[in-house]
């Protein structure tokens, strides 16, 4: 590897060198197991998730979970995006928390709502009251998101975790309003999901700018890296929220009901996985000394998570079924192929959860520039993947957006594998 090439994969090696000596100590006891400690707030926190999305669904009229869940998804998607990439630069680079950076979120997060607005109208035909709730949602959530990514950066992982499913807990109060209002639209349990972001964003906010911070000296800020990683981030979160997005155009809200219900009791414990690994694994490559203690760190958590999450896979295909039925009364129906379609997506997510981070994390910005076009490209894969497959269903419709998962996983591979194989070569 050439000498200008560690330059642009490292930029801000000496810059940081300080920050991870300071922090050696702690840093040391808090990654062993980091994963797996975030594993368990994600799971806690995606249970309260899990359990408000089931009492809305047994509460709601269908084609209204439908809408709420497209929504949500909708939310999720768009207030990860907004920031532009701040959120990887911050990761990447030292960078305090000041004016320049709240500007330059707003200054991305404003255009990226309004264009979600519109393509919502046009695309959904969702009303003024639901599009009026999304809009406040994606500029919250985007600030709590950059405000997660410093905490991230500065490895205090439990605690970013905790802001970036805020919202989880606040499904969950959604769910057990429902119990004793029933939702007839989307606008009101939405309105209560946001709330999660309206009370994080600020908090956290407020707390960083209040903490000494990092002791390496603040980069600029480049719009060039940022839209780089922004691009492929966003590609790889539009894969990530796919089924929810053309279900509704290729089945019905009603189908989306039902995927929502089968991401919730198969999906979400895979996505936990790939989260926590995501989460974790970034910083950890980005400080790792070399080649060989990342295939140690990569070899360590590829094992783990799949050690996990094969024998998971084979137990949902046989109490899944039974579960729906008890737990939501009969009202909808998740046969054991729906289930092992769920399933295959779960479990490639988990492999681009490896894949993608290992390359967000070493990729040099012209890498991240190329990954840009091919999320992308994973993305169309799986949308015409859908389009065929849903000729046979919500199962076929599954399995063709997991073609554009197995794309991702591909390509990020082929990135992540220059850089951990440089120095044994």
């Amino acid at each position: 590897m050439t000498a200008a090439r560690v330059q642009e994969a490292i930029p801000c090696a000496h810059a940081y060198r300080g920050n991870a000596i300071e922090n050696s100590a702690n840093g040391n006891r808090d990654r062993k197991g980091a994963t797996f400690s975030v594993a368990a707030v994600y799971a806690v926190s995606g249970a309260g998730f899990a359990v408000g999305l089931l009492l809305l669904a047994r509460t709601m009229p269908e084609a209204a979970y439908g809408q709420l869940a497209l929504l949500i998804a909708l939310l999720n998607l768009s207030h990860r995006v907004a920031p532009l990439g701040l959120d990887g630069l911050v990761n990447r680079h030292p960078v305090d928390l000041g004016p320049a950076l709240l500007g330059r979120l707003y200054a991305a997060a404003v255009p990226v709502t309004v264009l979600v607005l519109v393509a919502s109208r046009a695309v959904y035909g969702l009303g003024t009251r639901e599009l009026t709730w999304l809009g406040i949602g994606i500029l919250a959530g985007a600030a709590s998101y950059l405000g997660a990514s410093l905490l991230q950066a500065r490895h205090r992982f439990l605690s970013s975790a905790l802001v970036n499913h805020a919202t989880d807990f606040t499904v969950l109060l959604a769910g057990i309003i429902s119990l004793a209002f029933v939702f007839r639209d989307a606008a009101p349990p939405l309105g209560i999901v946001v709330g999660g972001h309206l009370i994080a964003a600020p908090l956290v906010l407020a707390r960083i700018r209040g903490s000494s911070g990092s002791t390496a000296e603040s980069v600029p800020l480049s719009w060039r890296e940022s839209l780089s990683y922004a691009g492929f981030v966003a590609g790889a979160m539009a894969l990530q929220q796919l089924d929810r997005l053309v279900i509704p155009r290729l089945l019905s809200f009603e189908a989306l009901a039902s995927f929502s219900v089968l991401a919730v009791l198969v999906i979400a414990p895979f996505h936990v996985l790939q989260l926590a690994v995501e989460h974790t694994l970034l910083p950890r490559l980005r400080h790792a000394a070399g080649p060989v203690e990342r295939r140690r760190l990569l070899r360590t958590e590829a094992l783990a998570l799949f050690g996990i999450g094969l024998p998971a896979g084979l137990l949902a295909v046989g109490i899944v079924p039974w579960l729906a039925d008890l737990l939501l009364a009969g009202k909808y129906d998740l046969g054991r192929g729906l289930v092992l379609a769920a399933v295959v997506a779960g479990l490639l997510r988990v492999a681009s959860g490896l894949a993608r981070t290992t390359a967000a994390a070493l990729g040099t910005t012209s890498e991240l520039a190329r990954l840009n076009a091919q999320a992308w490209f994973a993305v169309g894969v799986g949308v015409a993947g859908a389009a065929v497959g849903s000729r046979f269903g919500l199962a076929g419709t599954i399995y063709g957006t997991s073609l554009g998962w197995a794309a991702l996983v591909v390509a990020a591979m082929r990135v992540g594998a220059q850089h951990i194989k440089e120095e044994a070569e």
